[in-house]
């Protein structure tokens, strides 16, 4: 009984690590991919550096609010739930800046929606 209790133990130690790990990388990403691709992006979708540092702007701008506005909701609302409906509204935006490329988007009202 106690080896079925330690097994158990430690594939959830494993799970909760690779969870973790897997997620932090994600997060890495999401924050690394403007500040890489700035400069390939630019070029590639004929953009300003003017829209670039006004892309910069609106970002930090957006995430002085989102703090903000995190701190609110998180004193209000259930912490994981918060966190993880975050998480995917995160990646989905991600996402469909990335896109853009691809769908050949060369909007700048659309990334700045986006962002």
């Amino acid at each position: 009984m106690m080896a079925t209790s330690r097994s158990r133990v430690i594939c959830l130690q494993v799970t909760v690590l690779l969870t973790t790990f897997f997620t932090y990388a994600a997060l890495h990403a999401t924050r690394e991919s403007w500040a890489t691709v700035k400069k390939n992006f630019t070029d590639s979708q004929g953009l300003s550096s003017v829209f670039e540092g006004l892309c910069d702007t609106i970002f930090l701008f957006g995430f002085g609010f989102g703090m903000s506005a995190m701190g609110y909701l998180e004193a209000r609302f259930s912490l994981k739930k918060l966190i993880v409906i975050c998480q995917f509204a995160s990646g989905i935006f991600t996402a469909l800046i990335a896109m853009a490329a691809f769908w050949e988007i060369n909007s700048p009202v659309y990334y700045i929606v986006m962002w």
